[in-house]
Protein backbone atom coordinates (compact mmCIF):
# COMPACT_ATOMS: atom_id res chain seq x y z
CA UNK A 1 0.00 0.00 0.00
CA UNK A 2 1.68 3.23 -0.99
CA UNK A 3 0.59 6.76 0.68
CA UNK A 4 -1.01 8.25 -2.35
CA UNK A 5 -4.14 5.38 -1.98
CA UNK A 6 -6.57 7.69 0.15
CA UNK A 7 -4.66 7.21 3.56
CA UNK A 8 -3.18 9.85 5.69
CA UNK A 9 0.21 7.64 6.67
CA UNK A 10 0.95 9.24 10.13
CA UNK A 11 -2.54 7.79 11.19
CA UNK A 12 -2.65 4.30 12.58
CA UNK A 13 -5.12 4.30 10.04
CA UNK A 14 -8.33 2.17 9.48
CA UNK A 15 -8.17 -1.41 8.09
CA UNK A 16 -7.15 -1.39 4.24
CA UNK A 17 -9.55 -4.51 3.28
CA UNK A 18 -11.78 -4.09 0.23
CA UNK A 19 -14.39 -3.91 2.55
CA UNK A 20 -13.72 -1.70 5.42
CA UNK A 21 -11.31 0.89 2.88
CA UNK A 22 -14.64 3.05 1.94
CA UNK A 23 -15.27 3.93 5.91
CA UNK A 24 -11.09 5.23 6.41
CA UNK A 25 -9.50 8.00 6.35
CA UNK A 26 -10.18 10.14 2.88
CA UNK A 27 -6.87 12.21 2.96
CA UNK A 28 -5.13 12.16 -0.42
CA UNK A 29 -1.52 12.44 0.79
CA UNK A 30 0.91 11.94 -1.82
CA UNK A 31 3.87 11.87 1.08
CA UNK A 32 5.05 9.91 4.01
CA UNK A 33 6.15 11.06 7.50
CA UNK A 34 8.05 9.52 10.04
CA UNK A 35 11.26 8.07 11.02
CA UNK A 36 12.00 4.79 8.97
CA UNK A 37 8.21 3.26 9.56
CA UNK A 38 9.20 2.28 6.07
CA UNK A 39 11.23 3.17 3.14
CA UNK A 40 7.84 4.61 1.31
CA UNK A 41 5.40 4.46 3.53
CA UNK A 42 4.10 2.44 6.27
CA UNK A 43 3.14 -0.91 5.70
CA UNK A 44 0.06 -1.32 7.94
CA UNK A 45 -1.42 -4.80 8.04
CA UNK A 46 -5.21 -4.97 7.15
CA UNK A 47 -5.65 -6.92 10.53
CA UNK A 48 -4.84 -4.16 12.60
CA UNK A 49 -7.51 -1.16 11.89
CA UNK A 50 -11.19 -0.71 11.60
CA UNK A 51 -12.86 2.33 10.16
CA UNK A 52 -12.34 5.45 11.50
CA UNK A 53 -13.57 8.80 11.36
CA UNK A 54 -12.44 11.54 8.50
CA UNK A 55 -9.30 13.16 8.84
CA UNK A 56 -10.52 16.62 9.57
CA UNK A 57 -12.95 14.59 12.31
CA UNK A 58 -10.02 12.61 14.25
CA UNK A 59 -6.92 15.30 13.29
CA UNK A 60 -8.04 18.41 13.75
CA UNK A 61 -7.96 20.35 17.13
CA UNK A 62 -10.80 21.56 19.31
CA UNK A 63 -10.39 25.59 18.26
CA UNK A 64 -12.20 26.08 15.99
CA UNK A 65 -10.02 27.42 13.56
CA UNK A 66 -9.61 26.63 10.18
CA UNK A 67 -5.87 25.48 10.35
CA UNK A 68 -6.68 23.79 12.92
CA UNK A 69 -7.67 20.99 10.38
CA UNK A 70 -3.89 20.79 9.44
CA UNK A 71 -2.58 19.08 12.83
CA UNK A 72 -2.28 15.20 12.99
CA UNK A 73 -4.22 14.03 15.75
CA UNK A 74 -3.57 9.71 16.17
CA UNK A 75 -5.44 8.72 19.49
CA UNK A 76 -7.45 6.53 17.08
CA UNK A 77 -8.78 3.21 19.17
CA UNK A 78 -7.31 0.14 19.31
CA UNK A 79 -9.33 -2.53 17.55
CA UNK A 80 -9.72 -5.23 20.19
CA UNK A 81 -12.07 -7.41 17.42
CA UNK A 82 -11.84 -10.98 17.23
CA UNK A 83 -9.22 -11.40 13.69
CA UNK A 84 -8.84 -14.19 11.63
CA UNK A 85 -5.14 -15.97 12.24
CA UNK A 86 -2.82 -15.56 9.26
CA UNK A 87 0.05 -17.11 9.01
CA UNK A 88 1.92 -15.41 11.17
CA UNK A 89 -0.39 -15.25 14.00
CA UNK A 90 -0.43 -19.14 13.91
CA UNK A 91 2.96 -19.16 15.05
CA UNK A 92 3.34 -20.19 18.56
CA UNK A 93 6.81 -19.25 18.90
CA UNK A 94 8.73 -16.64 16.97
CA UNK A 95 12.11 -16.23 18.13
CA UNK A 96 14.41 -13.08 17.57
CA UNK A 97 17.74 -11.42 18.63
CA UNK A 98 17.97 -7.82 19.37
CA UNK A 99 22.14 -6.80 17.91
CA UNK A 100 21.65 -3.54 19.75
CA UNK A 101 19.29 -0.75 21.44
CA UNK A 102 19.61 2.76 22.65
CA UNK A 103 21.33 3.66 26.45
CA UNK A 104 18.16 4.24 28.00
CA UNK A 105 16.67 0.69 26.96
CA UNK A 106 19.63 -0.89 28.89
CA UNK A 107 18.23 -2.36 31.56
CA UNK A 108 16.16 -3.85 28.98
CA UNK A 109 18.97 -6.67 28.21
CA UNK A 110 18.26 -8.26 32.07
CA UNK A 111 15.45 -10.31 33.21
CA UNK A 112 11.88 -10.57 31.46
CA UNK A 113 9.96 -7.20 29.88
CA UNK A 114 6.01 -7.92 28.57
CA UNK A 115 5.50 -5.56 25.92
CA UNK A 116 2.40 -5.15 23.72
CA UNK A 117 2.12 -4.20 20.03
CA UNK A 118 1.33 -0.68 19.64
CA UNK A 119 1.71 -0.20 15.78
CA UNK A 120 3.37 -2.18 13.01
CA UNK A 121 4.96 -1.16 10.06
CA UNK A 122 7.50 -2.44 7.19
CA UNK A 123 10.63 -1.79 9.01
CA UNK A 124 9.38 -0.58 12.45
CA UNK A 125 7.20 -1.90 15.34
CA UNK A 126 6.23 -0.28 18.35
CA UNK A 127 5.61 -1.47 21.75
CA UNK A 128 4.22 -0.41 25.00
CA UNK A 129 4.25 -1.95 28.27
CA UNK A 130 1.87 -4.58 28.97
CA UNK A 131 1.10 -2.92 32.14
CA UNK A 132 0.94 0.63 30.62
CA UNK A 133 -1.49 -1.71 27.32
CA UNK A 134 -4.87 -1.52 29.11
CA UNK A 135 -4.78 2.34 29.35
CA UNK A 136 -3.32 3.02 25.89
CA UNK A 137 -6.80 3.57 24.54
CA UNK A 138 -7.07 6.97 27.10
CA UNK A 139 -5.65 10.53 26.13
CA UNK A 140 -5.24 10.97 29.55
CA UNK A 141 -1.83 7.95 29.11
CA UNK A 142 -1.12 9.43 26.23
CA UNK A 143 2.59 11.11 28.09
CA UNK A 144 2.70 7.57 29.39
CA UNK A 145 2.84 6.08 26.18
CA UNK A 146 5.51 8.53 24.96
CA UNK A 147 7.85 7.66 27.76
CA UNK A 148 7.79 4.12 27.65
CA UNK A 149 7.24 3.04 23.93
CA UNK A 150 10.19 1.11 22.36
CA UNK A 151 10.67 0.56 18.60
CA UNK A 152 11.88 -2.66 17.01
CA UNK A 153 13.83 -1.76 14.15
CA UNK A 154 15.41 -3.24 10.80
CA UNK A 155 19.01 -3.64 11.13
CA UNK A 156 19.33 -0.84 7.94
CA UNK A 157 16.79 1.71 10.00
CA UNK A 158 18.33 4.43 11.77
CA UNK A 159 19.84 4.18 15.33
CA UNK A 160 16.81 5.49 17.76
CA UNK A 161 17.08 6.68 21.51
CA UNK A 162 14.30 4.12 22.06
CA UNK A 163 15.14 1.62 19.32
CA UNK A 164 15.99 -2.14 19.23
CA UNK A 165 17.72 -3.21 16.59
CA UNK A 166 16.76 -7.03 15.13
CA UNK A 167 18.67 -8.92 13.06
CA UNK A 168 17.78 -10.85 11.25
CA UNK A 169 14.10 -9.08 10.28
CA UNK A 170 11.54 -11.51 9.90
CA UNK A 171 8.88 -10.81 7.88
CA UNK A 172 5.87 -11.89 9.98
CA UNK A 173 6.64 -8.38 12.64
CA UNK A 174 5.59 -6.09 9.74
CA UNK A 175 2.13 -8.06 9.76
CA UNK A 176 1.83 -8.32 14.05
CA UNK A 177 -2.04 -7.12 14.95
CA UNK A 178 -2.23 -4.30 17.75
CA UNK A 179 -2.03 -6.47 21.77
CA UNK A 180 0.40 -8.81 19.89
CA UNK A 181 2.02 -9.97 23.38
CA UNK A 182 5.98 -9.04 23.02
CA UNK A 183 8.29 -10.77 25.78
CA UNK A 184 11.57 -9.09 25.53
CA UNK A 185 13.74 -11.73 27.24
CA UNK A 186 17.41 -10.45 28.41
CA UNK A 187 19.89 -12.29 31.00
CA UNK A 188 18.19 -14.37 33.52
CA UNK A 189 15.11 -13.63 32.27
CA UNK A 190 12.98 -17.02 32.18
CA UNK A 191 9.43 -18.03 32.90
CA UNK A 192 8.22 -15.40 29.92
CA UNK A 193 6.95 -18.16 27.28
CA UNK A 194 3.36 -17.38 26.38
CA UNK A 195 1.18 -18.37 23.69
CA UNK A 196 1.62 -16.86 20.70
CA UNK A 197 3.88 -14.34 22.25
CA UNK A 198 7.42 -13.29 20.21
CA UNK A 199 10.12 -13.35 21.93
CA UNK A 200 13.49 -10.88 21.63
CA UNK A 201 16.21 -11.72 23.08
CA UNK A 202 17.94 -8.76 24.09
CA UNK A 203 21.15 -9.99 26.18
CA UNK A 204 24.10 -9.04 25.34
CA UNK A 205 23.00 -6.61 22.89
CA UNK A 206 25.23 -3.48 22.34
CA UNK A 207 24.39 -0.13 22.98
CA UNK A 208 24.23 3.01 21.72
CA UNK A 209 24.96 6.46 22.83
CA UNK A 210 22.05 8.65 21.38
CA UNK A 211 22.83 11.47 23.84
CA UNK A 212 24.25 15.24 21.55
CA UNK A 213 24.52 16.89 24.86
CA UNK A 214 27.98 19.15 24.48
CA UNK A 215 28.27 17.68 21.28
CA UNK A 216 29.05 20.66 19.52
CA UNK A 217 30.21 23.09 22.25
CA UNK A 218 33.72 23.50 20.84
CA UNK A 219 33.52 22.63 17.46
CA UNK A 220 36.58 22.03 15.27
CA UNK A 221 38.10 25.01 13.50
CA UNK A 222 35.99 25.72 10.07
CA UNK A 223 32.70 25.60 11.97
CA UNK A 224 30.74 28.33 9.84
CA UNK A 225 31.91 27.10 6.54
CA UNK A 226 31.04 23.64 7.57
CA UNK A 227 27.69 24.96 8.47
CA UNK A 228 27.41 26.69 5.39
CA UNK A 229 28.14 23.75 3.56
CA UNK A 230 25.78 22.05 5.48
CA UNK A 231 22.37 24.36 4.68
CA UNK A 232 23.65 24.05 0.98
CA UNK A 233 23.19 20.18 0.76
CA UNK A 234 20.07 20.46 3.07
CA UNK A 235 18.32 23.59 0.49
CA UNK A 236 19.60 20.93 -2.31
CA UNK A 237 18.72 18.09 -1.14
CA UNK A 238 15.22 18.33 0.59
CA UNK A 239 12.24 17.62 -1.19
CA UNK A 240 9.65 20.50 -2.10
CA UNK A 241 6.98 19.86 0.26
CA UNK A 242 8.80 19.84 3.40
CA UNK A 243 9.60 22.55 5.63
CA UNK A 244 13.04 22.84 4.66
CA UNK A 245 12.23 24.21 1.20
CA UNK A 246 11.48 27.41 3.13
CA UNK A 247 15.15 27.52 3.59
CA UNK A 248 15.68 28.19 -0.21
CA UNK A 249 15.01 30.46 -3.08
CA UNK A 250 10.62 31.90 -2.72
CA UNK A 251 8.87 29.61 -4.10
CA UNK A 252 4.54 30.00 -4.17
CA UNK A 253 3.55 27.91 -1.29
CA UNK A 254 0.52 25.60 -0.18
CA UNK A 255 -2.05 26.68 2.55
CA UNK A 256 0.11 24.13 5.27
CA UNK A 257 3.40 25.66 4.69
CA UNK A 258 2.07 29.05 4.64
CA UNK A 259 0.92 28.36 8.29
CA UNK A 260 4.37 26.64 9.11
CA UNK A 261 5.91 29.41 7.27
CA UNK A 262 4.56 31.97 9.54
CA UNK A 263 4.71 30.01 12.43
CA UNK A 264 8.76 28.78 12.06
CA UNK A 265 9.46 32.65 11.57
CA UNK A 266 7.78 33.66 14.71
CA UNK A 267 9.81 31.01 16.57
CA UNK A 268 12.84 31.58 15.26
CA UNK A 269 12.54 35.04 15.36
CA UNK A 270 11.93 34.84 19.00
CA UNK A 271 14.81 32.73 19.89
CA UNK A 272 17.44 34.92 17.67
CA UNK A 273 15.83 37.91 20.00
CA UNK A 274 16.02 36.08 23.55
CA UNK A 275 12.08 36.38 23.66
CA UNK A 276 9.33 33.16 24.80
CA UNK A 277 9.57 30.77 22.55
CA UNK A 278 6.43 28.77 23.48
CA UNK A 279 3.45 30.41 22.19
CA UNK A 280 5.01 29.52 18.39
CA UNK A 281 6.31 26.37 19.59
CA UNK A 282 3.13 25.09 20.83
CA UNK A 283 1.35 26.18 17.41
CA UNK A 284 3.87 23.80 15.54
CA UNK A 285 2.73 20.48 17.59
CA UNK A 286 0.94 18.04 15.82
CA UNK A 287 1.31 20.38 13.05
CA UNK A 288 1.16 18.61 9.33
CA UNK A 289 -0.01 15.08 8.09
CA UNK A 290 2.07 11.69 9.01
CA UNK A 291 3.52 9.67 11.82
CA UNK A 292 5.49 12.50 13.45
CA UNK A 293 4.42 15.97 11.61
CA UNK A 294 6.66 18.51 10.34
CA UNK A 295 6.09 21.23 12.80
CA UNK A 296 7.47 18.21 15.63
CA UNK A 297 10.18 17.35 13.44
CA UNK A 298 11.02 20.75 13.12
CA UNK A 299 11.16 20.89 17.00
CA UNK A 300 12.81 17.97 17.42
CA UNK A 301 15.48 19.23 15.65
CA UNK A 302 15.99 22.53 17.49
CA UNK A 303 16.02 20.81 20.79
CA UNK A 304 18.76 18.51 19.15
CA UNK A 305 21.19 21.32 18.31
CA UNK A 306 20.68 23.29 21.55
CA UNK A 307 21.05 20.53 23.27
CA UNK A 308 24.57 20.04 21.49
CA UNK A 309 25.55 23.63 22.53
CA UNK A 310 27.22 24.98 25.43
CA UNK A 311 24.56 27.74 26.07
CA UNK A 312 24.40 31.14 28.38
CA UNK A 313 22.20 30.90 30.99
CA UNK A 314 19.63 32.90 28.86
CA UNK A 315 20.11 30.83 26.01
CA UNK A 316 19.69 27.46 28.38
CA UNK A 317 16.32 29.01 29.76
CA UNK A 318 14.85 29.56 25.82
CA UNK A 319 16.39 25.70 25.26
CA UNK A 320 14.76 24.70 28.46
CA UNK A 321 11.22 26.49 27.61
CA UNK A 322 11.39 24.55 24.42
CA UNK A 323 11.75 21.10 26.16
CA UNK A 324 8.64 22.17 28.08
CA UNK A 325 6.46 22.07 24.98
CA UNK A 326 8.30 19.29 23.98
CA UNK A 327 7.54 17.00 27.15
CA UNK A 328 3.77 18.42 27.03
CA UNK A 329 2.84 17.53 23.26
CA UNK A 330 1.56 13.97 23.90
CA UNK A 331 -2.03 13.95 22.92
CA UNK A 332 -2.34 16.44 20.42
CA UNK A 333 0.01 14.70 18.28
CA UNK A 334 0.82 11.34 17.32
CA UNK A 335 2.24 8.82 20.00
CA UNK A 336 4.92 8.00 17.73
CA UNK A 337 5.88 11.29 17.69
CA UNK A 338 5.57 12.57 21.23
CA UNK A 339 8.05 9.54 21.36
CA UNK A 340 10.83 11.60 19.81
CA UNK A 341 9.71 15.22 21.24
CA UNK A 342 10.10 13.17 24.71
CA UNK A 343 13.97 12.03 23.29
CA UNK A 344 14.93 15.52 21.76
CA UNK A 345 13.36 17.26 25.27
CA UNK A 346 16.26 15.28 26.91
CA UNK A 347 19.11 15.75 24.62
CA UNK A 348 18.42 12.41 22.40
CA UNK A 349 18.77 12.51 19.11
CA UNK A 350 18.26 9.41 15.93
CA UNK A 351 21.46 8.47 14.84
CA UNK A 352 21.40 9.54 11.97
CA UNK A 353 20.95 13.61 13.28
CA UNK A 354 23.82 13.01 15.79
CA UNK A 355 26.29 11.57 12.82
CA UNK A 356 25.53 15.05 11.32
CA UNK A 357 26.61 16.83 14.57
CA UNK A 358 29.10 15.02 14.57
CA UNK A 359 30.29 15.56 11.12
CA UNK A 360 30.01 19.65 11.53
CA UNK A 361 31.49 19.64 14.99
CA UNK A 362 34.34 17.08 14.58
CA UNK A 363 34.40 16.91 11.00
CA UNK A 364 37.81 13.72 10.87
CA UNK A 365 37.40 11.03 11.05
CA UNK A 366 34.35 10.76 9.93
CA UNK A 367 31.19 10.32 8.84
CA UNK A 368 31.44 13.74 6.46
CA UNK A 369 28.88 15.91 5.99
CA UNK A 370 28.61 14.74 2.13
CA UNK A 371 27.26 11.60 3.60
CA UNK A 372 25.83 12.28 6.85
CA UNK A 373 23.34 14.50 5.41
CA UNK A 374 22.29 12.60 2.66
CA UNK A 375 21.80 9.51 5.08
CA UNK A 376 19.63 12.12 7.46
CA UNK A 377 17.23 13.40 4.67
CA UNK A 378 16.13 9.89 3.83
CA UNK A 379 14.62 9.26 6.87
CA UNK A 380 10.87 8.83 6.11
CA UNK A 381 10.12 11.01 3.36
CA UNK A 382 10.23 14.64 4.34
CA UNK A 383 11.18 14.39 8.44
CA UNK A 384 14.79 14.21 7.88
CA UNK A 385 14.83 17.53 6.20
CA UNK A 386 12.56 18.82 8.37
CA UNK A 387 14.55 17.69 11.60
CA UNK A 388 17.70 19.07 10.10
CA UNK A 389 15.85 22.22 9.05
CA UNK A 390 15.47 22.56 13.09
CA UNK A 391 18.96 21.11 14.23
CA UNK A 392 20.47 23.89 11.81
CA UNK A 393 18.42 26.44 12.79
CA UNK A 394 19.65 26.22 16.30
CA UNK A 395 23.09 26.03 15.59
CA UNK A 396 22.66 29.48 13.43
CA UNK A 397 20.74 31.19 16.14
CA UNK A 398 23.37 30.65 18.39
CA UNK A 399 26.25 31.46 16.16
CA UNK A 400 28.82 34.05 16.51
CA UNK A 401 28.03 34.87 12.96
CA UNK A 402 24.88 35.51 10.57
CA UNK A 403 24.67 32.25 9.16
CA UNK A 404 21.10 31.76 7.70
CA UNK A 405 20.12 31.08 4.38
CA UNK A 406 18.46 33.95 2.75
CA UNK A 407 14.76 32.08 2.72
CA UNK A 408 14.85 32.23 6.62
CA UNK A 409 16.68 35.34 6.72
CA UNK A 410 13.18 36.75 5.26
CA UNK A 411 10.95 35.04 7.35
CA UNK A 412 12.65 35.71 10.49
CA UNK A 413 12.47 39.68 9.65
CA UNK A 414 8.36 39.07 8.54
CA UNK A 415 7.40 36.79 11.59
CA UNK A 416 9.22 40.00 13.66
CA UNK A 417 6.73 42.08 12.29
CA UNK A 418 3.54 39.96 12.54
Amino acid sequence: MECGAHVECGRLAAALSPATRGGGLRTHYTGCRGEDQGPACPFISPSIGQPQKTATESGRRHSGSKSAALHTRARLPFDRRAEAPTPCDVQSRLRLRAIGLGAPLAHLRHGLHRFRVHSAFRSVVNLVPEDVWPRAESSAAAGEVARTLVSLAHAEGSRLPHGIVVDPWHPCLSALTRGRAVRLVGEGGVGGAAPGAIQIDTAGAALWDPSVVGLAADPAPGWPERLREAWRLLVEGGRSESLAALAGPPRPLDPFQRRSAALAGRLLGALSRGEDPAPAAEGLIGLGPGLTPAGDDLLTGLLIGAWSLSLAPAEAALRDRLAQVAAAAHGSTTDVSAAYLHHAAHGRATGRLRDVLLALARPDPRPRLAEAIPRALAMGRTSGADGLLGLLSALTVWSAQDLWPPGLRALIAAGAGA
